[in-house]
Protein backbone atom coordinates (compact mmCIF):
# COMPACT_ATOMS: atom_id res chain seq x y z
CA UNK A 1 0.00 0.00 0.00
CA UNK A 2 1.27 3.52 -0.85
CA UNK A 3 2.08 5.12 2.04
CA UNK A 4 0.36 8.23 2.67
CA UNK A 5 0.99 11.83 4.16
CA UNK A 6 -1.20 10.43 7.80
CA UNK A 7 0.98 7.19 7.53
CA UNK A 8 4.46 9.16 7.29
CA UNK A 9 3.22 11.72 10.01
CA UNK A 10 2.30 9.13 12.56
CA UNK A 11 5.78 7.37 11.89
CA UNK A 12 7.20 10.84 12.64
CA UNK A 13 5.63 11.06 16.27
CA UNK A 14 6.47 7.36 17.20
CA UNK A 15 9.64 7.66 16.56
CA UNK A 16 10.08 10.76 18.67
CA UNK A 17 8.43 8.85 21.09
CA UNK A 18 11.03 6.53 21.00
CA UNK A 19 9.36 3.69 19.56
CA UNK A 20 11.15 0.99 18.10
CA UNK A 21 10.81 -0.38 14.60
CA UNK A 22 9.15 -3.61 15.35
CA UNK A 23 5.84 -1.96 16.52
CA UNK A 24 6.16 0.80 13.88
CA UNK A 25 5.99 -1.76 11.35
CA UNK A 26 2.98 -3.66 12.84
CA UNK A 27 0.98 -0.13 13.64
CA UNK A 28 1.72 0.75 10.17
CA UNK A 29 -0.01 -3.31 9.41
CA UNK A 30 -3.08 -2.30 11.08
CA UNK A 31 -4.12 0.02 8.00
CA UNK A 32 -3.00 -3.09 5.60
CA UNK A 33 -4.85 -3.77 2.49
CA UNK A 34 -5.37 -7.46 3.70
CA UNK A 35 -7.43 -8.78 5.86
CA UNK A 36 -5.14 -11.48 7.63
CA UNK A 37 -2.28 -8.69 7.80
CA UNK A 38 -4.16 -6.48 9.93
CA UNK A 39 -5.37 -9.46 12.29
CA UNK A 40 -1.73 -10.85 12.08
CA UNK A 41 -0.43 -7.58 13.06
CA UNK A 42 -3.42 -7.04 15.68
CA UNK A 43 -2.23 -10.04 17.72
CA UNK A 44 0.84 -9.63 17.50
CA UNK A 45 0.67 -6.52 19.59
CA UNK A 46 -1.67 -7.95 21.85
CA UNK A 47 1.10 -10.90 22.58
CA UNK A 48 3.51 -8.05 22.84
CA UNK A 49 1.38 -7.06 25.95
CA UNK A 50 1.73 -3.56 27.76
CA UNK A 51 4.96 -3.47 28.04
CA UNK A 52 4.54 -2.06 24.59
CA UNK A 53 1.81 0.05 25.21
CA UNK A 54 4.08 3.72 25.81
CA UNK A 55 5.22 3.43 22.10
CA UNK A 56 1.06 2.95 20.90
CA UNK A 57 -0.22 6.14 20.07
CA UNK A 58 -4.34 6.72 21.28
CA UNK A 59 -6.91 6.00 19.52
CA UNK A 60 -7.91 9.69 19.41
CA UNK A 61 -4.68 10.29 17.06
CA UNK A 62 -5.54 12.38 14.36
CA UNK A 63 -2.68 10.85 12.16
CA UNK A 64 -4.27 7.22 12.64
CA UNK A 65 -6.89 5.94 10.02
CA UNK A 66 -10.17 4.65 10.97
CA UNK A 67 -9.08 1.00 11.06
CA UNK A 68 -5.96 2.04 12.95
CA UNK A 69 -8.07 3.56 15.53
CA UNK A 70 -10.67 1.10 15.76
CA UNK A 71 -7.53 -2.06 16.19
CA UNK A 72 -6.30 0.05 18.44
CA UNK A 73 -8.89 0.89 20.81
CA UNK A 74 -9.47 -2.92 20.23
CA UNK A 75 -5.89 -4.08 21.57
CA UNK A 76 -6.16 -1.66 24.52
CA UNK A 77 -9.45 -3.16 25.72
CA UNK A 78 -7.70 -6.75 25.76
CA UNK A 79 -4.83 -5.20 27.63
CA UNK A 80 -7.14 -3.41 30.43
CA UNK A 81 -8.94 -7.27 30.48
CA UNK A 82 -5.44 -9.00 30.92
CA UNK A 83 -4.73 -6.74 33.84
CA UNK A 84 -8.18 -6.90 35.55
CA UNK A 85 -7.52 -10.66 35.21
CA UNK A 86 -3.94 -10.83 36.71
CA UNK A 87 -5.02 -8.87 39.83
CA UNK A 88 -8.27 -11.06 40.48
CA UNK A 89 -6.16 -13.98 40.17
CA UNK A 90 -3.59 -12.91 42.30
CA UNK A 91 -5.90 -11.77 45.51
CA UNK A 92 -5.61 -13.89 48.40
CA UNK A 93 -7.25 -14.70 51.71
CA UNK A 94 -6.26 -16.30 54.46
CA UNK A 95 -6.52 -16.87 58.50
CA UNK A 96 -4.44 -14.84 60.28
CA UNK A 97 -5.52 -15.40 63.53
CA UNK A 98 -8.24 -17.45 65.37
CA UNK A 99 -9.04 -16.91 69.20
CA UNK A 100 -11.46 -18.60 70.75
CA UNK A 101 -13.86 -17.22 73.67
CA UNK A 102 -15.79 -20.24 74.75
CA UNK A 103 -18.41 -20.31 72.19
CA UNK A 104 -17.21 -17.33 70.11
CA UNK A 105 -14.75 -17.68 67.74
CA UNK A 106 -12.82 -14.72 65.90
CA UNK A 107 -11.40 -15.43 63.05
CA UNK A 108 -8.89 -12.51 61.66
CA UNK A 109 -8.88 -12.68 57.79
CA UNK A 110 -6.13 -10.83 55.85
CA UNK A 111 -6.46 -9.79 52.31
CA UNK A 112 -3.25 -9.67 50.40
CA UNK A 113 -2.36 -8.40 46.88
CA UNK A 114 0.19 -7.64 44.46
CA UNK A 115 2.50 -5.56 45.41
CA UNK A 116 2.24 -1.96 43.72
CA UNK A 117 4.90 -0.65 41.36
CA UNK A 118 5.44 2.82 39.23
CA UNK A 119 4.08 1.37 36.13
CA UNK A 120 0.88 -1.10 37.11
CA UNK A 121 0.16 -0.47 40.66
CA UNK A 122 -2.99 -1.26 41.84
CA UNK A 123 -4.64 0.35 44.38
CA UNK A 124 -7.43 -1.81 46.39
CA UNK A 125 -10.70 0.70 47.29
CA UNK A 126 -12.71 -1.36 49.42
CA UNK A 127 -13.06 -4.94 50.28
CA UNK A 128 -17.18 -5.68 51.28
CA UNK A 129 -17.81 -9.30 52.84
CA UNK A 130 -21.09 -9.84 53.01
CA UNK A 131 -22.03 -12.19 56.22
CA UNK A 132 -24.80 -13.90 54.20
CA UNK A 133 -22.57 -15.66 51.60
CA UNK A 134 -20.92 -16.95 54.36
CA UNK A 135 -21.67 -21.06 54.58
CA UNK A 136 -19.98 -22.77 57.58
CA UNK A 137 -19.13 -26.36 56.25
CA UNK A 138 -20.67 -28.05 59.57
CA UNK A 139 -24.05 -28.17 61.46
CA UNK A 140 -23.66 -26.47 64.93
CA UNK A 141 -22.34 -22.98 63.96
CA UNK A 142 -23.70 -19.50 63.20
CA UNK A 143 -22.32 -16.18 62.32
CA UNK A 144 -22.87 -13.61 64.73
CA UNK A 145 -24.42 -10.90 62.42
CA UNK A 146 -25.59 -12.63 59.77
CA UNK A 147 -27.17 -9.68 57.85
CA UNK A 148 -23.81 -7.41 58.05
CA UNK A 149 -21.68 -6.55 55.12
CA UNK A 150 -18.44 -6.13 56.59
CA UNK A 151 -16.38 -3.43 54.96
CA UNK A 152 -12.50 -3.78 55.83
CA UNK A 153 -10.33 -0.31 56.00
CA UNK A 154 -8.05 0.62 53.71
CA UNK A 155 -5.75 4.01 53.69
CA UNK A 156 -3.84 4.87 50.66
CA UNK A 157 -1.50 1.92 49.02
CA UNK A 158 -1.14 -0.75 51.26
CA UNK A 159 -0.55 -4.51 50.43
CA UNK A 160 -3.17 -6.47 53.09
CA UNK A 161 -5.64 -5.62 54.58
CA UNK A 162 -7.39 -7.64 57.88
CA UNK A 163 -11.13 -7.75 58.83
CA UNK A 164 -12.83 -9.86 61.89
CA UNK A 165 -15.18 -12.50 61.55
CA UNK A 166 -17.38 -13.83 64.85
CA UNK A 167 -18.90 -17.35 64.79
CA UNK A 168 -20.64 -18.98 67.07
CA UNK A 169 -20.58 -23.20 68.08
CA UNK A 170 -23.10 -24.81 69.76
CA UNK A 171 -21.14 -26.10 71.78
CA UNK A 172 -17.19 -25.33 73.32
CA UNK A 173 -14.96 -25.81 70.27
CA UNK A 174 -11.48 -25.40 69.87
CA UNK A 175 -11.21 -26.21 66.00
CA UNK A 176 -12.51 -24.11 63.02
CA UNK A 177 -14.68 -25.52 60.30
CA UNK A 178 -14.40 -25.28 56.92
CA UNK A 179 -15.97 -21.66 55.60
CA UNK A 180 -17.13 -20.93 52.24
CA UNK A 181 -17.13 -16.87 51.47
CA UNK A 182 -17.13 -14.13 49.19
CA UNK A 183 -15.35 -10.47 49.17
CA UNK A 184 -16.73 -7.75 46.59
CA UNK A 185 -13.93 -6.33 45.29
CA UNK A 186 -13.06 -2.82 43.96
CA UNK A 187 -9.78 -1.57 42.60
CA UNK A 188 -8.34 0.59 40.54
CA UNK A 189 -5.19 -0.18 37.86
CA UNK A 190 -3.66 0.53 34.85
CA UNK A 191 -2.65 3.75 35.91
CA UNK A 192 -1.62 5.92 32.62
CA UNK A 193 -0.75 9.72 32.33
CA UNK A 194 -3.19 11.96 30.28
CA UNK A 195 -0.89 14.85 28.61
CA UNK A 196 -2.17 18.29 27.46
CA UNK A 197 0.20 20.25 25.93
CA UNK A 198 -1.43 23.16 24.56
CA UNK A 199 -3.23 24.79 27.97
CA UNK A 200 -4.80 27.27 25.84
CA UNK A 201 -7.73 25.03 24.79
CA UNK A 202 -10.19 24.49 27.47
CA UNK A 203 -12.91 21.96 27.79
CA UNK A 204 -10.29 19.40 26.26
CA UNK A 205 -11.22 15.84 27.08
CA UNK A 206 -8.52 12.78 27.12
CA UNK A 207 -10.10 9.20 27.33
CA UNK A 208 -8.05 5.94 28.30
CA UNK A 209 -10.00 2.92 29.37
CA UNK A 210 -12.80 3.76 31.97
CA UNK A 211 -11.22 7.70 32.91
CA UNK A 212 -12.29 10.55 30.91
CA UNK A 213 -9.93 13.71 32.10
CA UNK A 214 -11.13 17.13 30.94
CA UNK A 215 -9.15 19.74 31.13
CA UNK A 216 -11.65 22.85 31.61
CA UNK A 217 -9.30 25.75 31.74
CA UNK A 218 -5.73 27.06 32.26
CA UNK A 219 -5.37 30.43 34.11
CA UNK A 220 -1.89 32.01 33.89
CA UNK A 221 -1.19 35.42 36.39
CA UNK A 222 1.96 36.58 35.70
CA UNK A 223 2.05 39.32 38.54
CA UNK A 224 2.35 36.48 40.80
CA UNK A 225 3.94 33.82 38.43
CA UNK A 226 0.64 31.53 39.05
CA UNK A 227 -0.90 29.00 36.66
CA UNK A 228 -3.90 27.49 38.18
CA UNK A 229 -5.19 23.99 36.13
CA UNK A 230 -9.11 23.37 36.30
CA UNK A 231 -9.55 19.15 35.64
CA UNK A 232 -12.82 17.34 35.75
CA UNK A 233 -12.45 13.29 36.17
CA UNK A 234 -14.98 11.00 35.17
CA UNK A 235 -15.15 7.25 35.19
CA UNK A 236 -17.28 5.13 33.19
CA UNK A 237 -18.69 2.84 35.83
CA UNK A 238 -17.14 4.11 39.13
CA UNK A 239 -19.62 1.71 41.47
CA UNK A 240 -18.57 3.58 45.36
CA UNK A 241 -15.22 4.44 44.42
CA UNK A 242 -15.61 8.12 44.48
CA UNK A 243 -17.64 8.33 47.47
CA UNK A 244 -16.78 11.31 49.51
CA UNK A 245 -15.43 9.37 52.41
CA UNK A 246 -13.18 7.45 49.66
CA UNK A 247 -9.31 9.52 49.16
CA UNK A 248 -7.52 7.64 46.85
CA UNK A 249 -8.59 10.23 44.08
CA UNK A 250 -6.59 12.86 45.69
CA UNK A 251 -3.18 10.78 45.65
CA UNK A 252 -3.33 10.62 41.87
CA UNK A 253 -0.45 12.58 40.47
CA UNK A 254 -0.32 15.93 38.68
CA UNK A 255 2.48 18.12 37.50
CA UNK A 256 3.66 20.36 34.96
CA UNK A 257 6.17 18.88 32.61
CA UNK A 258 8.47 20.51 30.18
CA UNK A 259 9.97 22.67 33.37
CA UNK A 260 14.03 23.88 33.34
CA UNK A 261 14.95 21.21 35.39
CA UNK A 262 12.39 18.75 37.11
CA UNK A 263 9.04 18.12 36.56
CA UNK A 264 7.06 20.77 39.10
CA UNK A 265 4.78 19.76 41.60
CA UNK A 266 1.69 21.82 42.41
CA UNK A 267 2.10 24.21 45.14
CA UNK A 268 -1.92 23.41 46.50
CA UNK A 269 -4.70 21.64 46.06
CA UNK A 270 -8.14 21.73 46.31
CA UNK A 271 -11.34 20.23 45.55
CA UNK A 272 -13.93 22.44 43.25
CA UNK A 273 -16.84 19.80 43.35
CA UNK A 274 -17.34 16.27 43.76
CA UNK A 275 -19.97 14.01 43.35
CA UNK A 276 -20.32 9.75 43.02
CA UNK A 277 -19.86 10.11 38.99
CA UNK A 278 -16.69 13.04 38.70
CA UNK A 279 -14.87 15.25 40.85
CA UNK A 280 -13.08 18.50 39.68
CA UNK A 281 -10.21 19.68 41.00
CA UNK A 282 -7.92 22.87 40.87
CA UNK A 283 -4.28 22.67 40.96
CA UNK A 284 -2.38 26.07 41.52
CA UNK A 285 1.33 25.91 40.25
CA UNK A 286 4.29 28.39 41.72
CA UNK A 287 6.63 29.43 38.58
CA UNK A 288 8.20 32.33 39.72
CA UNK A 289 11.67 30.23 40.41
CA UNK A 290 12.96 29.77 36.94
CA UNK A 291 12.48 31.46 33.31
CA UNK A 292 9.62 30.07 32.27
CA UNK A 293 7.57 29.83 29.40
CA UNK A 294 4.05 28.84 29.93
CA UNK A 295 3.12 28.06 26.72
CA UNK A 296 6.18 25.60 26.37
CA UNK A 297 4.80 23.75 29.70
CA UNK A 298 2.61 20.12 29.45
CA UNK A 299 0.17 19.08 32.13
CA UNK A 300 0.32 15.80 32.86
CA UNK A 301 -2.47 13.99 35.31
CA UNK A 302 -1.86 10.45 36.01
CA UNK A 303 -4.59 8.34 37.18
CA UNK A 304 -5.47 4.49 37.66
CA UNK A 305 -7.96 4.07 33.94
CA UNK A 306 -10.09 0.72 35.23
CA UNK A 307 -11.96 0.92 37.87
CA UNK A 308 -13.48 -2.80 38.69
CA UNK A 309 -15.56 -4.54 41.08
CA UNK A 310 -15.02 -8.34 41.29
CA UNK A 311 -16.75 -10.84 43.11
CA UNK A 312 -14.41 -13.73 44.44
CA UNK A 313 -15.82 -16.82 46.10
CA UNK A 314 -13.03 -18.24 48.32
CA UNK A 315 -12.64 -20.99 50.90
CA UNK A 316 -11.09 -20.74 54.44
CA UNK A 317 -9.22 -23.13 56.36
CA UNK A 318 -7.50 -22.06 59.63
CA UNK A 319 -3.79 -21.71 57.98
CA UNK A 320 -5.07 -22.49 54.94
CA UNK A 321 -7.06 -20.74 51.82
CA UNK A 322 -8.19 -21.82 48.63
CA UNK A 323 -9.57 -19.63 45.99
CA UNK A 324 -12.95 -21.79 43.85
Amino acid sequence: MAVTVRCLILLCCLLFVGADNGVLRLIDQLDSQSLAERNAAEAELVRLGEVIEPQLPLASDDSLSPEQARRLRRIREQYDEAAVRQVRDAIRFSVAAHEVRSQRHILTVRTEWPESDTNTKTRLIRLKFPMRALQIQEDGWSVETPDAVLEAPIAGIQENVSIRFVLISDTNQEALPPLSARCDVLFATRYQGFRFNDLTVRNKSLKQGDATVTLERADWTASNHTLRVRLRVRFDDPADALQSWRTWIYENRAYLAGTPDNDLAPKRTRTVSRTEEDVVLEYMFDLSAGKWDVDQVTFVYETPTILREEKIDFLLQLNFCKMD
